[in-house]
């Protein structure tokens, strides 16, 4: 994901995160492939409380990307969720990913309230940082 710079979650964690959520679907996983490697991704998960389908993720390898691969990706995943009957479909975005915000845009997506997440990192030397 452009701008992302966090590290990646132990595959452990990622099995627990994904394989293991109450939302995953096998049928919800979709690879865009070109030969045998795979270039892009988009995961729907289900979520019964709601009859509501979210696309989870859109991604793209880099060299790909502008190739309208993420917007094939986008509408295969909405194909799936009407599959499912489900009531509505959701996405999330970073705000600063403009390519996905334009095709989130382009398919109809309504923007809602964003969300923040603050986190407390102690200082180097493990007490609490004052100001």
């Amino acid at each position: 994901m452009p701008g992302w710079d966090e590290e990646l979650a132990p595959f452990e964690q990622f099995v627990k995160w994904v394989f293991e959520a109450p939302h995953y679907r096998a049928d919800g996983q979709i690879i865009a492939a070109n030969g045998e490697n795979w270039v892009g991704l988009a995961a729907v998960g289900y979520f019964k409380e709601g009859n509501l389908a979210v696309n989870m993720i859109t991604g793209v390898d880099r060299a790909y990307r502008g190739r309208k691969i993420a917007l094939a990706l986008k509408l295969l995943a909405n194909r799936v969720a009407r599959c499912w009957g489900v009531s509505s479909i959701r996405t999330n975005n970073d705000s600063q990913n403009a390519p996905m915000l334009k095709i989130n845009r382009k398919l109809g997506y309504q923007p809602e309230p964003g969300r923040y997440i603050l986190e407390h990192k102690p200082s180097s030397n493990g007490e609490p940082v004052t100001s």
